[in-house]
């Protein structure tokens, strides 16, 4: 048997992953069986490097196709079973990790969909128990593997959920437990429509929205990030957290809570939007309830924080969908001049996240889908023009991209950005043609981070569409598009998480 471990030694030595051919040789050699029996061993006599190496070999086979079949055929059998459960119990992390990994890999690639079945519905609760309790690694590990069992047998996945979340009450788990569990759902939520209907079904998503007004600091933020995730997951999972009723007032009592945590606040503004975001009309009552506590809170003289809050949830609930924004554009006219002022003259991070909001309202990230109407279109024009006061708005947009100091690499992304979202229309484009030192910072002083040499050309690109007067001034632009970078510079990407969401 030592010929064994001299083989698992080498297979972790040797990267990638095996031909199935030699998969098949090895294990026809030494089987699952006999590998399980010499691993027990090796967990008794406690040889840490020894494991490692039993590890990897057994990962490596598993990620072959025949080697997930034969693994499969191995844990079909009672004794098979037994032996996963007693590893998924062991207080020893490698060895949990194993038994995660095997069962994730018959999962994922098992061909026999009884013995799938089968092996999930016997290790649900083992796998459960680890995801909630378990090392972050190893609790990642059996979210895969129960994720992997979900997609295999999704009329297994109500009693899934049943699981996880029941042991998330009755171990004793602490807050990070509890998110663990509503994050499984929430993955679980965007695999498909289907999946979607079955989270909604089983009140998972209610139990969220109840953990979002826990005293747990940690557990409430981490509910309503994941409320948002599955809010943009899917059209099915976004459609059944906006059937939940109680979600709209709990967002809303935290955003307004004056004695409450800042960080819960600022995170309820956020997220409340970007489930707002994700409703199809205007009409809808989540985007009318978190229109009213943006007006609210931004009518109550708030703290810079809370303002900068507001600031990126008017972005995100413009994001997505035209009808959305036109509607809050059109409702909510004082807030939009205030970001419009806060983009156009302010300074810092403050100033970061207007712009970013600016440019969602415009349409940044909604592709073709950019027409907000007449009115809302009026009132977003009017309210970048009056902030720039007695400035054009080609002299504000040189000011914020004229300094090419890394410092400012974060304003100049976010310039960038708004003029790739209204750059093409007509009045906001002649300024910019019409300013001779803003053309000239755009069309020839060229970007060399890579983030920014990318919102630059978009920038561009949209001037170039732009029908202005001056033809002179849009060939320019086209040609800037057109003209070859320079070998971008690799720097740590700037915080541009709003222009995604």
């Amino acid at each position: 048997m030592d010929t064994l471990w001299d083989v698992a030694r080498d297979c972790a030595r040797v990267p990638g992953t095996p031909s199935e051919d030699v998969a098949r040789t090895f294990l026809e050699t030494y089987s699952w069986d006999v590998i399980a029996d010499r691993a027990r061993e090796v967990t008794r006599v406690g040889d840490e490097t020894l494991m490692d190496d039993v590890t990897a070999l057994c990962e490596k086979m598993s990620s072959t196709v025949v080697g997930a079949e034969s693994l499969s055929e191995s844990l079909d059998a009672t004794r098979g079973r037994d032996a996963v459960d007693a590893w998924l119990r062991s207080s020893d992390a490698r060895v949990v990790r194993l038994a995660c990994g095997l069962v994730g890999a018959v999962f994922a690639r098992g061909r026999d969909a009884r013995r799938v079945r089968a092996l999930g519905e016997a290790t649900r609760s083992g796998l459960a128990r680890v995801l909630v309790r378990g090392s972050t690694e190893t609790a990642s590990l059996a979210s895969k593997a129960l994720l992997s069992f979900s997609g295999r047998a999704i009329e297994g996945l109500e009693e899934t959920l049943r699981a996880v979340l029941e042991t998330a009450r009755t171990e004793g788990a602490n807050g990070e437990g509890n998110a663990r569990a509503l994050a499984f759902a929430a993955s679980a939520a965007s695999a498909s429509d289907a999946a979607a209907e079955i989270v909604v079904r089983s009140g998972s998503l209610n139990q969220c929205v109840r953990e979002i007004e826990s005293e747990d600091l940690l557990a409430a933020s981490a509910a309503m990030e994941i409320l948002a995730e599955v809010a943009e997951s899917s059209p099915g999972a976004a459609s059944g957290l906006r059937r939940v009723d109680s979600l709209s007032d709990a967002l809303e009592r935290i955003a307004l809570d004056e004695s409450g945590d800042i960080g819960v606040r600022m995170r309820a503004i956020v997220v409340g939007a970007r489930i707002a975001a994700t409703s199809t009309s205007g009409d809808d009552a989540l985007v009318k309830d978190a229109t009213r506590t943006l007006l609210e809170l931004s009518n109550d003289e708030p703290s810079r924080d809370v303002l900068d809050a507001v600031a990126e949830a008017a972005g995100a609930i413009c994001l997505s969908n035209a009808s959305v924004a036109g509607a809050f554009v059109t409702k909510a006219r004082k807030l939009v001049f205030d970001v419009a002022h806060r983009a156009l003259r302010g300074s810092g991070q403050s100033q970061v996240v207007a712009l970013h909001s600016m440019a969602n309202m415009f349409g940044a990230e909604r592709g073709d889908d950019r027409s907000i109407g007449v009115d809302a279109e009026a009132i977003l024009a009017d309210a970048c023009f009056t902030a720039c006061g007695p400035k054009t708005f080609g002299d504000v947009v040189f000011a914020a991209i004229s300094v090419k100091s890394d410092h400012f690499l974060d304003l100049r992304v976010a310039a960038y950005r708004l003029i790739g979202a209204l750059g093409a229309r007509r009045p906001f484009a002649e300024e910019i043609a019409a300013h001779p030192e803003c053309r000239r910072t755009l069309c020839q002083e060229r970007e060399r981070v890579s983030v920014a040499a990318t919102f630059r050309a978009r920038a561009l690109e949209a001037l170039s569409r732009a029908e202005i007067a001056d033809q002179a001034a849009r060939a320019e632009f086209a040609s800037a598009v057109s003209a070859p970078s320079p070998r971008n510079r690799v720097v740590a990407r700037p915080d541009v998480d709003v222009a995604h969401r």
